[in-house]
């Protein structure tokens, strides 16, 4: 009797029972290629999620099956993601900018996995139904903002708590990432996944949707994500609209990075990296190290040079490299930064230290 109720319950969550073994697959794929990228080699990470990209579209093409097709192109955005993020030539520019250029190109496919799957707006969820509940909803983010500065406390991504400083970071966070995500993933994904493996889908693109936020490197986040995930994904299964958990999901966002850095920040804090789906993983994008002083952009500030350390530079016991500041400074003085200057002026310095 217990062997006939564990299959009655397992038809019920999952109807579809030769469709979802290709779909774990894929899941533990992208959870493969999440981890590289986050956690271990950025750029094997984004050669693996190269290669899942390619594998969806290309098996999203070939299959007859159209629910499964469905799923394959939906489910080729979620690699996307990271590759647009990381591989855009964005390096220098505020982080806002990333999700606004990251944030376009995905609004472009998203619009492009609707028309080639044929979900319509009501089936991604565009709809203004129960209107009210829909705002409830959505002013729960600020609560879920709270919760998750606590276990992330990121940095602030405004320079100061004003209106000036804030209102455009806002508006990009709440258009950029509350309904970008919601579309791509309890709109788009979401739908595809239910035709494909019935109520399990709800879960599957709950994992997905944490999977993505392993650039934190927080177990509790991961949890978290989860968590909110899968329960956005129930409300926008039972109300049928994007609208609540999209405002909720931006209202997290705008609180956990513009609002609570803020207030609730003691003095001290270490703050972490903001980072959100679309963002660049902590140690994915690498920083430029720093020019040399004659390459800067800006005058580098003079300061007084020791006499004593002109004239017997050995009673001073530093590397080689102490002496770049000097060095500096002199071409500052002499206006004529010329590559033949810097070498004898280094050259210098290293014949003087070689022992006799």
């Amino acid at each position: 009797m217990s062997a006939e109720r564990l299959r009655a319950a397992w038809s019920y969550l999952v109807p579809n029972k030769g469709m979802w073994l290709i779909p774990l697959i894929y899941l533990q794929l992208v959870v493969l290629a999440e981890a590289l990228t986050s956690l271990r080699e950025p750029r094997l990470g984004l050669i693996v999620h190269g290669v899942l990209l390619i594998a969806l579209l290309l098996h999203g093409s070939f299959e007859r099956n159209i629910q499964q097709r469905r799923f394959l192109l939906a489910m080729a955005l979620t690699p996307l993601v990271r590759l647009l993020s990381l591989s855009l030539p964005l390096q220098g520019r505020p982080l806002v900018s990333w999700y606004f250029m990251v944030g376009a190109l995905l609004y472009l496919a998203s619009y492009f996995t609707a028309r080639v799957t044929g979900f319509t707006r009501q089936r991604i969820g565009f709809s203004l139904k129960s209107l009210p509940i829909q705002l409830i909803i959505g002013f729960c983010g600020v609560l879920l903002g709270v919760l998750e500065y606590f276990i992330l406390q990121p940095a602030p991504l405004a320079e100061e708590f004003t209106i000036q400083a804030i209102w455009l970071p806002a508006l990009v966070l709440l258009i950029f990432t509350g309904l970008l995500e919601e579309v791509i993933f309890r709109g788009l994904l979401q739908a595809a996944s239910f035709s494909t493996m019935g109520r399990f889908g709800l879960t599957y693109v709950a994992i997905v949707f944490a999977v993505l936020h392993f650039g934190y490197r927080s177990v509790a986040d991961v949890i978290f994500v989860f968590l909110v995930g899968w329960v956005f994904g129930l409300l926008v299964q039972k109300t049928g609209s994007l609208v609540g958990v999209s405002l909720a999901h931006g209202l997290t966002n705008i609180s956990l990075y513009l609002i609570f850095p803020f207030l609730l920040a003691s003095p001290g804090t270490q703050f972490g990296v903001p980072q959100e789906i679309i963002s660049p993983s902590i140690d994915a994008v690498e920083t430029p190290s720093a020019p040399a002083p004659w390459l800067s952009p800006t005058p580098t500030p003079f300061q007084p040079i020791e006499s004593s350390m002109l004239l017997n530079p050995q009673a001073h016991q530093s590397s080689a490299d102490d002496l770049l500041p000097l060095s500096a400074n002199i071409l500052n003085r002499t206006k004529a930064p010329t590559k033949l200057t810097k070498c004898v002026i280094y050259s210098k310095f290293k014949l003087d230290r070689s022992p006799p």
